[in-house]
């Protein structure tokens, strides 16, 4: 079986066609599905999408839908993102308008032949299930789940939700996904490949929820209220220590796939919806790279270590993959010990601490 990845929908008929054509030139891996929501710019939007992409020549639904369409022709599947989640609160005078919204869009969905929703809130769920019951609910990220227990709990009250895709911070949890797999061996997991967002990072879920609320550029922000807050917060702490930060990560290299496919996971995501500026025209080539790297390790040994991690991408940390590879935190410490991060990182266990330090001292010299 090959290894199949989902990743975002771009906003060009030409960029479709980019994509479509990478799958000619990788054996073990294809990209199957592409994401999308509508940009906080688009009049369109329903207000259950994390608004992480803006664009203001377009601002209908109009032009998107003529991408979608594309999508479909070429053999992709279409997933719509419904993953902010903020609790719909009956007090808020915009939900009416939301529902409202989402049943057009969801119509307008369905005469495309799109039928799949990842969907971060349980409230929205529950609506879906009852009022649309043929539609394929999968989970997101954003729920922020970190146990077996909760993903039961939550499997149980919602059995319409087919495919689930774990916080980024259990990539590295083998014994919770092997686990998983052992227990509901009828959901997809689908996990997140170059998400390089700080492990455990104290700040995500609060992120996730301000998403909806992103300004215009020239409107007024105060200090602590939008997304912006979050990111210069995150920037601030991580690049304190980048070094460390390129250990302590669940990064999932494409070396490492295997390892993932010898439990029963052939289902990634490549992420870039919100991609830097300055590489933003380089997300395409940078799919066809880790595919590629699945294939052959030798393709990717002289590439920059930094395109595997959504995060890193954008900055001047300049290590080739054949340089500091071996000074990694390997995927077989984690195969034993990756359950315990979260109660033993820092105290008991400072593997990837070591790690960078070795790194810091090895590249100095």
């Amino acid at each position: 079986m090959k290894y199949q990845f989902s990743v975002p929908m771009p906003e060009t008929i030409s960029e479709i066609q980019k994509i479509s054509e990478i799958n000619n030139q990788v054996e073990k891996s294809s990209i199957n599905s592409l994401y999308f929501a509508l940009p906080s710019s688009c009049v369109d939007k329903t207000g259950f999408e994390q608004l992480r992409t803006r664009n203001d020549k377009i601002d209908t639904f109009d032009y998107y839908e003529k991408l979608i369409q594309y999508t479909k022709e070429k053999g992709l599947d279409f997933i719509y993102l419904l993953n902010s989640p903020k609790p719909l609160l009956y007090e808020s005078k915009y939900l009416i308008q939301q529902f409202e919204k989402l049943d057009i869009l969801i119509n307008r969905l369905k005469k495309l032949g799109c039928n799949k929703y990842r969907v971060g809130n349980t409230q929205l769920i529950g609506y879906l299930q009852e009022n649309y019951p043929d539609i394929e609910i999968c989970s997101s990220t954003s729920f922020e789940y970190q146990s077996i227990q909760q993903y039961s709990s939550f499997l149980e009250i919602y059995p319409s939700v087919e495919e689930i895709v774990p916080a980024v911070d259990l990539n590295k949890n083998f014994k919770f996904l092997k686990n998983f797999r052992k227990k509901f061996p009828n959901i997809t997991v689908e996990l997140m490949v170059n998400e390089g967002c700080l492990y455990s990072c104290p700040l995500r879920y609060q992120h996730f929820i301000s998403l909806p609320y992103k300004l215009n550029d020239n409107e007024n922000t105060y200090k602590f209220c939008g997304p912006e807050y979050f990111i210069e917060t995150c920037n601030k702490f991580s690049f304190k220590n980048i070094l460390f930060h390129l250990c302590n990560h669940n990064i999932i290299y494409p070396w490492e796939i295997e390892e993932y496919g010898k439990l029963g996971i052939n289902n990634f995501k490549l992420v870039s919806r919100d991609l830097e500026k300055s590489v933003r025209n380089k997300h395409i080539d940078y799919y066809l790279t880790y595919l590629k790297g699945i294939e052959d390790y030798k393709t990717i040994a002289n590439m920059p270590i930094k395109i595997f991690n959504h995060y890193f991408v954008a900055t001047e940390l300049d290590y080739k993959v054949k340089d500091v590879k071996q000074y990694l935190p390997n995927i077989e410490y984690f195969k034993e010990h990756g359950h315990l991060c979260a109660t033993e990182c820092g105290v008991e266990c400072r593997y990837c601490y070591k790690c960078a330090e070795n790194i810091k001292n090895i590249f100095q010299n």
